[in-house]
């Protein structure tokens, strides 16, 4: 994302909430519009619910955007009512493989002018339950091949030494646990391999049992001596 804003053709803005991201944003010359969003229950706190629409939808029209992209699992009804009152497209991010969602989750994908899913696997999840009426709307970012359909000299062997990395937010939503899965099979296939994991949580004890999780699942899976840890990073 931050690459696409700092090449980019056309004039983006930011709303996000303040802290590392929203300040490295400001210092590239991005327009930024701090916003606390958060998961309160409707019945819970509606007037919360309608503050945060009142004030999104009076940040787009101030802007004069002409498009909403979405890379948010939290609040979405509110963003996509205000996509509609707004009269703009909605392009969404769908992540991570997920099951068929609640029916307002639905109601929610299912208005969106544009889906870009992260794989093929997620495409045809999406597409499974969503019908195929939606088919053509929706988008594989990157394009998966085989390891048998790569050219021998693009493969690696057991000389060679890999680094893979993970750099971002310390969270269950993001299945780190793949990356340390899919280290241990090919270090059982003779590639020279380690994994190096920068980020931190939110400070929460969900978050730091997730850490312990994965450094757990490290060990159990014998790469623990190949996965480094090194904590949250400076945005400088």
């Amino acid at each position: 994302m931050l690459s696409l804003l700092s090449n980019s053709d056309f004039d983006a803005e930011v709303i996000c909430p303040e802290g590392a991201l929203s300040s490295y944003l400001t210092m590239q010359g991005i327009p930024v519009h701090n916003v606390r969003f958060a998961r309160f229950a409707f019945y819970r706190k509606p007037l919360w619910h309608l503050g945060l629409l009142m004030r999104l939808y009076l940040i787009i029209r101030k802007s004069r955007a002409e498009m909403i992209v979405l890379n948010l699992d939290g609040n979405v009804p509110i963003v996509t009512l205000t996509a509609m009152f707004a009269g703009l497209p909605l392009i969404r991010f769908c992540r991570f493989e997920f099951s068929a969602p609640r029916r307002l989750d639905g109601w929610c994908w299912q208005r969106t002018s544009a889906v870009i899913c992260p794989s093929k696997t997620v495409y045809e999840q999406f597409v499974s339950w969503s019908g195929s009426s939606n088919q053509n709307s929706v988008h594989t970012l990157y394009d998966p091949c085989e390891v048998s359909e790569r050219p021998n000299e693009a493969k690696a062997t057991g000389n060679d030494s890999q680094l893979v990395g993970f750099v971002g937010r310390i969270d269950k939503v993001k299945k780190i646990e793949t990356a340390i899965n899919v280290l241990a099979e090919i270090r059982n296939k003779g590639v020279n391999a380690s994994l190096l994991i920068a980020g931190g949580g939110d400070g929460s004890a969900e978050a730091d049992a997730y850490l312990a999780e994965l450094r757990n699942l490290a060990e159990d899976l014998n790469v623990g001596p190949f996965t480094r840890f090194v904590g949250p990073l400076s945005h400088k």
